[in-house]
């Protein structure tokens, strides 16, 4: 500490001055360069309610709850603070603790909120910092697979997950049975992918969708598959199956045991018929069939109630499994049926 206490240093990269005219701020600079990121940090737990944080995993988890009376208002209309909950000084020191503490523990992420945390350890690791250089993506692997969700909304908004090899990412972001099912698929390091269903099932351009650490949409279109990965029978949550203009002849009968699947796309292949345990299928929406060889259609397709679209252009129906399939639109009026 010096200069009357208005300055500490944390380690070589890191120091904290208090500085300003009219109003005292405490500034971090990196490197000697002022450093500009949200830093009012300072939690205040009320000694009553401490038994209610104790098996919080990182700061990030609790400021919503936290009583954020240490932050200083601010006036828009005149740009100016009107009210200092605490003294500058002391605002300072808290900082000064929290960094100190932040880098007597490795950079552990979970100590300094999301939102500070990244970018100073990205910066940090920029200017040759060589423990954050060694954390930084360490960091941001662990608190994609086992922080909070406004913690991961907060790294993938801001692409801090781009400093990850997919492998590293896809590991992050799924659980083990959902990570080691998608990794025997070829080239899933190639794969694009979003949080949640895909808006569009019909026109899918990541390859993966996840929600809640589980694969709910998986596309496969247009990969030269001559069989479907086995390893997708593991894929217990998955809502939407599409593998069009691939080169399939069947499908397995295991697929017929994802009963979670509402969107089923095997457009432009080489099928001649669909097994009956399609019929185990209750929560199928739509079905792509077109541009097959298909011949017949299974007698129990009538049990799939939530069933509302299913495309059959260009096949080989004979004209009997055609009024079968016009039988079918009559019992079942809300159901579209393209053929």
């Amino acid at each position: 500490m010096s200069n009357r206490m208005k300055e500490f240093k944390v380690n070589k990269y890191i120091t904290l001055k208090l500085e300003g005219e009219k109003r005292k701020t405490t500034n971090i600079y990196v490197n000697g360069k002022l450093f500009r990121q949200c830093r009012y940090l300072l939690l205040d737990i009320p000694i009553n309610n401490i038994n209610n944080f104790e098996e919080i995993e990182s700061i990030d988890d609790v400021a919503d709850f936290l009583d954020n009376s240490l932050e200083p208002e601010f006036d828009l209309h005149h740009k100016l603070y009107y009210k200092d909950r605490i003294p500058p000084d002391v605002e300072f020191w808290g900082h000064c603790s929290n960094l100190q503490v932040w880098n007597e523990y490795d950079y552990d992420t979970r100590i300094l909120h999301s939102n500070l945390a990244f970018p100073l350890l990205k910066k940090l690791a920029e200017v040759g910092d060589i423990k954050a250089d060694k954390v930084f993506r360490e960091e941001i692997a662990l608190r994609i697979k086992n922080g909070s969700k406004d913690t991961i909304r907060f790294l993938i908004n801001n692409k801090f997950q781009n400093y990850l090899s997919k492998e590293e990412l896809f590991e992050s972001l799924l659980d083990d049975i959902n990570f080691y099912a998608l990794k025997e698929i070829e080239h899933y390091q190639e794969f694009d992918w979003v949080f949640g269903q895909f808006k569009r099932p019909q026109d899918i351009y990541p390859n993966v969708g996840i929600q809640n650490k589980k694969i709910v949409e998986l596309s496969l279109n247009n990969m030269g598959l001559s069989k479907i990965p086995s390893s997708i029978r593991n894929l217990k949550s998955l809502t939407g199956l599409h593998i069009s203009e691939n080169c399939l002849t069947e499908i397995p009968k295991w697929v017929y045991k994802l009963t979670a699947l509402q969107f089923l796309d095997l457009s432009y292949n080489r099928l001649m018929s669909l097994p009956r345990g399609i019929q185990n299928l209750k929560s199928l929406q739509k079905l792509w069939l077109g541009y097959n060889e298909i011949t017949s259609l299974p007698d129990l397709m009538n049990d799939l109630r939530e069933l509302d679209f299913i495309d059959l252009i260009h096949n080989k129906l004979s004209n009997l499994e055609m009024e079968k399939i016009k039988q079918m639109k009559k019992e079942n009026k809300k159901i579209k049926i393209l053929f």
